[in-house]
């Protein structure tokens, strides 16, 4: 059995990357409304932006609060009692910190998949796959395309999949078939 101090050391670190995530999030809130240029725009973004980031952050900082106020009071006094336990707490911290490296490790995959298709996609005009098929990604004038683009595109295609995957059947219904991502980064594909 781990004692208490341990599993609450645990829980709080647990804790203190989760608010200093908030904090990181709050800062790049900021910077995303100072560059929209009317103040409307601003309003209507940083209003319910605000409104979120900071009623988490007051959540991270009463957690340790209800803590310490909670020590021996009943469950209803204090949903947090429960997890006061070492026995809860531990899991619960493993399982957080799990889900945090699952979702890093999904992030660093997507992000080489990203590089590789805009790379490919600029410099070859095709990846490995569309190189195979003999199938080739141009702007609309016949050329090739920018690294820039090419990573537009690759984003577009999480659009595309977003309402079942119907960015993708359009292909069969526009005249140069294009797909939704195609559409957004006015790129084709066409066969060598």
């Amino acid at each position: 059995m781990m004692s208490p101090w341990l599993a609450g050391l645990i829980f709080f670190s647990i804790l203190g990357l989760l608010f200093a995530s908030q904090l990181f999030w709050l800062w790049r809130a900021r910077r995303f409304l100072r560059a929209r240029r009317h103040a409307w725009q601003r309003w209507l973004l940083g209003v319910p932006l605000y409104a979120c980031l900071f009623g988490l952050l007051g959540m991270l900082l009463l957690l340790p609060v209800r803590w310490w106020l909670a020590l021996d009071a009943p469950v209803l006094v204090s949903l947090f009692a429960f997890f006061r336990q070492p026995a809860v707490m531990v899991p619960v911290g493993l399982w957080m910190a799990a889900s945090m490296f699952s979702f890093l490790l999904i992030v660093l995959v997507q992000g080489c998949f990203w590089v590789y298709c805009a790379t490919m996609e600029s410099q070859k005009q095709a990846t490995l796959g569309k190189l195979a098929l003999g199938i080739r990604v141009t702007d609309l004038q016949g050329g090739r395309i920018s690294f820039a683009r090419a990573t537009a595109r690759h984003f577009a295609k999480l659009l595309a999949l977003l309402p079942v995957g119907i960015g993708f059947f359009m292909v069969t219904f526009t005249d140069r078939k294009q797909g939704l991502h195609d559409l957004m980064a006015q790129c084709l594909v066409l066969t060598r």
